[in-house]
């Protein structure tokens, strides 16, 4: 098939199909020129030049005769753009239309096709039910007329004659069956016609899918190239107009300065000219009218022509519905003639069926007799669950009442721990603020300090037959590990760690055990465990973790970070304290070496030495260690004798130096005590 066909040569046998209705391909729009403006466009545009001609005449009425023209120039170069866009939206607008019409040609084409072709289909499925009923009469006919001559054949006693009967008969029910062979291989030819006439009906779909492909792409391309050439056409325009504007705007506010000169002088002479402008504004009045009379008359002509056009759809639309009951009539009558068929195939059907129901009655006789015994068994089978089922339950209820004590034992136990360390932590913190820091101190009050045991909080209540049932589905395996679980509790063991974090800054010693892997096993067994005969209450344990959570807690973060401070406030002031100690022992020290060189001092005065003079002098010395005894030593006295000379040489000079332990102390630091005493001797040396 060539491109651009809506349709081909019908094959042998078939009728041709209409071809697709000519749509002339769109063109380049470089090579085509633009349509001119339709009705619609010329109307408007003469509808906006009387309104812009009345506007003139109001303002030139008013006295007003420059600011008309420019907004009339204004309006005609916005025009010039819109113009230019509403030109480009028409010509795409129309693009699309004949793309889509070629697109949608293709689809039309091959719905007639497909029409024409069930509207043959319908007439020949007629004459094949024609032609079939024909034969069939005259078969039943010929049938019967063989049958009848059967009955002559007793009554014939002669052989030969006898003979000469067979082989009519033989030779008239091979008449017969040629008859009905040739029907069947006249229906077998028609059907592979069909089957010849289906595969080229794929060929020409597959075809016109190519051809709808190819005319697809080709609109696409045009509208691309479309659209760029009316963006860059409509880009220029713009900038052309956007160039004139800056000029005519440079114009005007030239000529409005020079304007404003000259309108004092106009406006004196515009009052003369208004009766006369009264008077043309009558003639334009009239021709106004005539001009909305003529486009009121071209809208009502529009409007004929829309309604014509209405109608027109009003009728294929009625023609199509037409065709269509027809061929609903047609399917009807098929169907009833396929109803009759069936109808008798299932008579046979319920003379067959009626020899299955007495084997099937059979049967089941046989199949209850083994679902009575199997029954039997099942009802033994069930009494001795339900016995074993109501065991479980009652070995259920005792587990649950025995943990649910050992639960409340643990609590208890661990509750009073906890509170134990939390009321000496409290001892602790009230000390701190009355007797260290000074200040008043409140207890507490929290909603966990007056909670004794666990807390009474339940879920909803679950059926006691439900827990049964989990608990048979585990089997035996949660009651192995009951021996272990009686010998560890996670509940105090998390207490115990959560306390230990908080309380080891008073010195407290908490500890705490590792975490057993059949904790969260446990606390699920002990929820299934509270069960009633009928209905079962579990005690909800979100806020377990809370109540313990809040013990260990007690004392908050703020509390904590103030005991550290006075923690290394009180150090700091205990080794003050400790230096201040060790100089009170060398200042005591220090007062009884004094006491003992006084005594010195004394006796050697008493020895009958004469004292010419005695300086004594005290000079501080800091932390220095130089020439100096080490810390912790013991201090010596060092007197300094002159030089080995005769007593009566002259006077001679003791000198005594104490040296003091080095001291670092920066609050108390004793000085290193010189005393230079000056003596009369004997002997002359100093």
């Amino acid at each position: 098939m060539r491109r651009g066909e809506g349709a081909e040569e019908a094959p042998r046998g078939q009728a041709p199909t209409p071809a697709p209705t000519p749509i002339s391909t769109p063109q380049d729009p470089d090579s085509d020129p633009d349509p001119g403006p339709g009705p619609e466009e010329r109307i408007a545009a003469r509808r906006r030049r009387i309104a812009a001609r009345l506007d003139a005449k109001r303002r030139q009425a008013l006295g007003e005769d420059e600011e008309p023209k420019e907004e009339v120039e204004e309006e005609e170069e916005e025009r010039r753009s819109h113009r230019e866009v509403e030109e480009s939206q028409q010509r795409l607008a129309k693009l699309l239309f004949e793309g889509t019409q070629m697109v949608t040609n293709i689809q039309v084409a091959a719905d007639s096709r497909e029409t024409q072709r069930r509207a043959e289909e319908a007439e020949l499925k007629q004459q094949r039910l024609k032609k079939l009923e024909n034969e069939a009469k005259s078969s039943t006919y010929e049938f019967e007329k063989i049958s009848s001559k059967w009955a002559l054949a007793e009554d014939v006693t002669v052989p030969q004659e006898l003979w000469q009967l067979l082989n009519q008969q033989q030779q008239q029910c091979s008449l017969l069956l040629e008859e009905k062979n040739k029907l069947i291989s006249e229906l077998q030819q028609e059907l592979k016609n069909k089957d010849e006439q289906y595969v080229q009906a794929m060929k020409k779909q597959s075809d016109d899918i190519h051809l709808l492909l190819e005319r697809m792409e080709e609109q696409i391309r045009i509208m691309l190239k479309t659209y760029r050439h009316k963006l860059h056409h409509i880009e220029q325009t713009f900038e052309f107009e956007r160039r004139e504007l800056l000029d005519s705007n440079r114009k005007k506010w030239e000529e409005a300065i020079q304007a404003h000169n000259t309108k004092e002088l106009e406006y004196l002479h515009a009052r003369m000219r208004k009766v006369e402008e009264f008077e043309k504004q009558l003639n334009q009045l009239r021709v106004q009218d005539e001009e909305e009379y003529n486009s009121m008359k071209i809208q009502l002509e529009n409007d004929v022509q829309n309604l014509e056009r209405q109608l027109q759809q009003t009728k294929a639309a009625y023609l199509l519905n037409q065709e269509k009951l027809e061929y609903n009539l047609l399917v009807l009558k098929k169907q009833d003639e396929e109803n009759t068929i069936i109808r008798s195939r299932q008579k046979r059907k319920i003379n067959r069926l009626h020899s299955s129901l007495n084997n099937l009655r059979t049967k089941l006789d046989k199949q209850e007799k083994q679902f009575r015994e199997e029954n039997q068994s099942l009802a033994a089978d069930c009494e001795r669950i339900t016995g074993q089922c109501k065991e479980v339950q009652k070995r259920m209820r005792h587990f649950a009442a025995s943990d649910a004590e050992k639960f409340t034992e643990v609590w208890l136990m661990n509750e009073e721990e906890a509170k134990r360390l939390m009321r000496k932590a409290l001892d602790a913190d009230r000390i701190i603020h009355t007797q260290q820091l000074g200040l008043p101190w409140e207890q507490p009050r929290h909603w966990f300090l007056n909670n004794i045991g666990p807390l009474r909080r339940y879920k909803a209540k679950r059926m006691a037959t439900k827990l049964a049932a989990e608990v048979l589905a585990g089997g035996t395996e949660p009651l192995a590990p009951l021996w272990h679980w009686e010998t560890q509790f996670q509940v105090s063991q998390l207490a115990s760690w959560a306390l230990w974090a908080q309380l080891k800054a008073t010195g407290l010693v908490v500890t705490h055990e590792g975490q057993h892997p059949w904790g969260l096993y446990f606390g699920s067994l002990r929820e299934k465990s509270r069960a009633a005969k009928e209905a079962l209450q579990v005690r909800d344990s979100s806020k377990d973790g809370e109540y313990w959570e809040a013990l260990a807690h007690v004392i908050p973060e703020t509390t904590l970070k103030l005991w550290d401070a006075l923690l290394v406030a009180l150090e700091e002031y205990y080794n003050v304290l400790t230096r201040r100690a060790s100089l009170l022992a060398e200042l005591a020290e220090l007062q009884q070496q004094n006491l003992e060189l006084c005594l010195m001092l004394e006796r050697y005065s008493t020895s009958g030495v004469s004292v010419g003079s005695l300086k004594m002098g005290q000079r501080a010395v800091g932390g220095g260690t130089r020439g100096f005894p080490a810390r912790g030593r013991v201090p010596k006295l060092l007197l300094a004798v002159p030089t080995h000379r005769t007593w009566w040489q002259g006077p001679g000079i003791i000198t005594i130096i104490f040296l003091s332990p080095q001291v670092t102390s920066k609050l108390l630091s004793p000085p290193v005590q010189r005393l230079d005493l000056e003596l009369l001797c004997p002997w002359g040396a100093r």
